[in-house]
């Protein structure tokens, strides 16, 4: 049985990300904060839709 992808509430308030394998960093000296997102795969998106490019995860 496969579940649906549902993404913790903690990280999604403070990144405002909802896509699997997304990783987050925080700085806390430069105040700087740093998003990883997996890269978009034509076999990524025959299963699982197109996620967010690098532009969309910005704003």
């Amino acid at each position: 049985m496969t579940y649906p992808f549902r993404q913790r509430r903690y990280f999604y308030y403070l990144s405002g990300v909802n896509e699997p394998d997304s990783c987050m960093t925080y700085d806390i000296e430069s105040d700087l904060s740093t998003l990883y997102i997996a890269p978009i795969t034509t076999q990524g998106v025959i299963w699982f839709g197109r996620g967010s490019t690098i532009e969309e995860a910005q704003d």
